[in-house]
């Protein structure tokens, strides 16, 4: 038993002084006689440890569960991959290499693991109204040597830059970016953009009340169809002042009979304007004058007497309201009132105009026995 432990010490050792003293040197890229170029490994899982092993000897040298018998020639692999690391005779590749195979010394030959290519498209904006321009870019991180870009940008249209610019029409997309390293070795990402088609807006304004005398307090409204959201409001009321809100309140003063022209301009987000338009017709306010006449305004009695009230001035349309003076009332601007009893009487009209202004006169009525 010590000597067959000794023996594999020794073979160990003169392997290990072997590949110390010997420069690996990768397989030839001729083609000599394929039995001769054929060389079998045992990876042993979990290991880490490959063994070089004979033809004649992969039974007993490969035989424990588990396992795995792979082989290279001078084209590369020729059986199962090989695993992420080991070496030959319990020699293991450097940390992060692989096992790429054997030189024809028996030496491992180590690589590095290609960089794998991860992709991250970028696009801004990724939504708008049509026309709308997008600026792209493809991220890279990893990948071997020079790297090719292949834009699709969804539409029909491709590009080969890492950073582009394209300008999509109205509808939904997907711009993919696919990027190739120098040993073919590819990554894909994509990203989705949104565009509305372009919609002007229709603009409809209204005021309530439409008419009225100074001061009016109007309420404004103002009605929009299509267009691209967000929208902006603005409002001229046609008499220097302005508001930013989509229905706001105005009260117009004046000294004169006025029609007052107010407009409503709404901008969408890409600056389409549309506009409308209403009126308001503002009266002065004028205060009233009042005349009050009787006829006849003395008798005996029973007395009748016919009475009238007339206007001038104030603002359309008044009312009125007449005091007879004996307790007695009416509300017709020129009523007929009787009186019974003898005396005398201050007969008042009092006349209110529609913005509230008041107006007022009287007449004297004698009643004799």
């Amino acid at each position: 038993m010590l000597r067959k432990h000794l023996q594999s010490v020794l073979g160990i050792a003169i392997i290990a002084m072997s590949l110390a003293i010997t420069t690996p040197r990768v397989m030839r890229t001729q083609t000599p006689n394929p039995e001769s170029t054929v060389i079998y490994a045992c990876y042993v899982p979990g290991s880490g440890l490959v063994y070089r092993v004979k033809e004649t000897h992969l039974k007993p040298s490969c035989s424990a569960p588990g396992h795995v018998l792979f082989s290279w020639n001078a084209q590369g692999p020729a059986g199962p991959p090989g695993p992420p690391g080991g070496g030959a005779a319990g020699v293991l590749c450097p940390e992060g290499q692989f096992l790429r195979g054997f030189d024809d010394a028996g030496a491992p030959v180590c690589a590095e693991p290609s960089p794998s290519i991860t992709v991250i498209a970028a696009a801004s904006p990724m939504s708008g109204v049509s026309p709308l321009m997008v600026q792209f870019d493809c991220r890279v991180a990893g990948g071997d040597g020079v790297l090719t870009f292949a834009w699709n940008f969804g539409d029909g249209s491709t590009a080969s830059s890492r950073m582009v610019t394209h300008t999509y029409d109205a509808g939904e997309f997907v711009a993919t970016c696919t990027v190739v390293d120098a040993d073919g070795d590819q990554g894909i990402d994509g990203v989705n953009v949104r565009v509305d088609p372009d919609l002007f807006p229709n603009v409809s304004a209204a005021a309530a009340p439409g008419s009225g005398t100074s001061p009016l307090t109007v309420n404004f409204s103002c009605a929009v169809s299509g267009g691209n959201t967000p929208l902006s409001f603005a409002w001229d009321f046609g008499d220097g002042t302005v508001s930013g809100l989509q229905n706001p309140t105005h009260t117009y003063h004046s000294t004169m009979d006025v029609v007052f022209e107010a407009t409503c301009t709404v901008v969408d987000q890409d600056g389409d304007a549309g506009f409308g338009v209403t009126t308001v017709s503002v009266a002065a306010d004028r205060f009233l004058t009042v005349n009050a006449v009787a006829t006849p305004a003395s008798g005996a009695a029973t007395l009748v007497v016919q009475f009238g009230c007339t206007v001038v001035g104030g603002n359309a349309p008044f009312s009125f309201a007449w005091d007879f003076g004996d307790g007695t009332t009416g509300g017709l601007q020129n009523p007929t009132h009787a009186y019974a009893i003898p005396g005398t009487y201050t007969a008042t009209c009092t006349v209110t105009d529609a913005d509230g202004d008041q107006g007022q006169d009287g007449v004297a009525i004698a009643v004799l026995p």
